[in-house]
């Protein structure tokens, strides 16, 4: 998806804003998940929660609440409009990754009260000043989100963890799908990290396993054939010799 905004952190409540106007625009959704390009989401454990969340006005995520406005004009995160009105950001979830239904995406894009986007600062900040004094459910995920960059309040557990925020690079990603397929536990990939000729070593050693099981499989099918195919003969073997005595006698 391309948006019509330039790609700079001091523009990404812009991004946020043409996202979900584009989002709107193409899809028919029930619940939007916005993720950071260096998070690992766990679909199946999502879908898995989704019916003990509420279905309308939900925002879910790791919140934070009472965060400081950046006062620095250096920092990346400076917000010189809303730390003329306040000078800390009400409680918003964490943009590594946060659950809205569609009906607060409505709100937002056409709700008469106009957004005030602020240039500057986090978009996550951003959504939760304008959710704030809303009447949505805050859900709070905290124990679903495992955050390596900072480890704040936060530990993996793989019967929980739907989301890995701190992915460094796609080698990353990929140890993260391994661990979660196939050794059924996403929280070592925490501990592992293979280079790219141990993933070429992995997935020859998947595919000749796998090969290996069509084999074993195909084997199988042809022994079970072989095994009814013997039987009928002697079955027909013993009918027509039954059949050859009885004409015999008479």
């Amino acid at each position: 998806m391309f948006l019509p905004v330039d790609d700079d952190y001091r523009n990404l409540s812009l991004r946020l804003v043409a996202m979900l106007t584009t989002v709107s625009e193409r899809y028919s959704f029930q619940y939007l998940f916005k993720i950071d390009d260096d998070a690992y989401l766990r679909v199946a454990k999502l879908l898995e929660l989704l019916p003990s969340l509420p279905d309308e006005r939900l925002y879910w995520g790791k919140f934070r609440a009472g965060t400081k406005i950046h006062s620095q004009p250096e920092s990346k995160w400076y917000n010189p409009e809303y730390l003329v009105l306040n000078t800390h950001y009400p409680a918003y979830a964490m943009g590594a990754g946060y659950l809205i239904t569609s009906d607060i995406v409505d709100w937002l894009l056409t709700s008469k009260l106009p957004l005030k986007i602020f240039k500057g600062g986090p978009e996550d900040a951003q959504m939760g000043i304008w959710l704030d004094g809303i009447d949505v459910h805050r859900i709070q995920g905290k124990q679903h989100i495992f955050d390596k960059n900072t480890l704040e309040d936060s530990h993996c557990s793989n019967s929980e963890t739907v989301l890995l925020h701190g992915i460094r690079n796609d080698t990353h990603f990929l140890t993260c799908w391994y661990c979660e397929v196939y050794l059924n536990d996403i929280c070592k990939s925490d501990f592992i990290l293979y280079t790219k000729s141990e993933w070429q070593r992995l997935l020859r050693a998947n595919l000749i396993e796998k090969q290996l099981k069509i084999r074993e499989s195909i084997t199988l099918k042809l022994v079970n054939f072989l095994s009814v195919f013997f039987l009928f003969l002697v079955f027909a073997f013993c009918f027509l010799a039954t059949l050859l005595t009885k004409l015999q006698l008479v």
